[in-house]
């Protein structure tokens, strides 16, 4: 699941994918730079490296002090469009949350710490038409955002337990989606490979003018993915051996994302989706 979170102008507004949040603070100071608070919930999409090969080394971070003690980052990608200054998620990145140490014995000071941790980190970013991000579900943060005047929105999603195996997906399916997927798998083949530009080439002809992918940013972050040995690309290959689609899952220490796909628009290439 995803959740969105929002306020409006003056009455300040914030958003945030699995969790996202959207958010207008009124005050406006300069942010502070340093280390992010540890957190054994980062994701691969907090990394510094991601954020640096997908903002082009233009990610910023607000940072809060509590005697002289790091309690709060937050890592923002500040854009303008039409005189508007938006914070938003950079380019193919799925997650961004802000990292939290509160202080606190008991979880209502723990909470009322985090609420006003999140209102200092909003100040740090200064003035902003719109901030937009989203937080995996269930994520302990979006109380505090709402308590800062934001409201959360859910967008569905899935998470596959560790143990799932072909079997145990296949079974759990629409009946439908399970026989397209057994009658399918007789004409394709399916390969396994770090080829990224094989996926490229599936999307640009699937999209034609309409294309408004970064294959630019999309080749920094696979550089950096594949030399961290922290990815793999699938292709669905059709009986004369041609790409008909492709899908990206990479990886951290907790959990696998299915990350980005693409297919040809025929009848084979939206049978080649459920496949892979």
């Amino acid at each position: 699941m995803e959740m969105t979170v929002r306020r409006e102008q003056d009455t300040p507004a914030l958003v945030v994918p699995s969790p996202v949040v959207r958010l207008f603070p009124r005050v406006a100071n300069p942010h502070t730079s340093g280390s992010v608070v540890p957190t054994a919930k980062s994701t691969i999409f907090d990394e510094d490296w991601w954020l640096s090969a997908a903002t082009d080394g233009k990610i910023e971070r607000a940072e809060v002090r509590w005697d002289n003690a790091v309690v709060g980052s937050l890592n923002y990608y500040p854009i303008t469009r039409m005189r508007m200054r938006k914070i938003v998620l950079p380019p193919y990145t799925r997650i961004l949350t802000p990292r939290l140490a509160p202080p606190g014995d008991k979880a209502v000071t723990v909470q009322a710490n985090s609420t006003r941790i999140i209102r200092e980190l909003l100040e740090q970013i200064g003035r902003f038409d719109l901030y937009a991000t989203t937080f995996p579900l269930n994520n302990e943060l979006i109380h505090s955002f709402q308590l800062n005047g934001a409201t959360a929105t859910v967008k569905g999603s899935f998470l596959s337990p560790a143990g799932d195996t072909v079997e145990s997906v296949l079974a759990g399916m629409n009946q439908k989606t399970r026989n397209i997927i057994r009658q399918a798998s007789n004409r394709i083949g399916i390969e396994v490979h770090t080829d990224i530009d094989r996926l490229i080439r599936v999307s640009s002809l699937h999209h034609g003018k309409n294309d408004r992918n970064r294959y630019d940013i999309l080749h920094k972050l696979w550089v950096e993915i594949a030399s961290r040995n922290r990815g793999r690309i699938m292709s669905a290959v059709d009986p004369w051996s041609r790409d008909i689609a492709a899908c990206v899952v990479i990886w951290d220490a907790r959990k696998a994302y299915y990350w980005l796909s693409a297919r040809r628009d025929d009848d084979l290439g939206r049978k080649a989706n459920p496949v892979l």
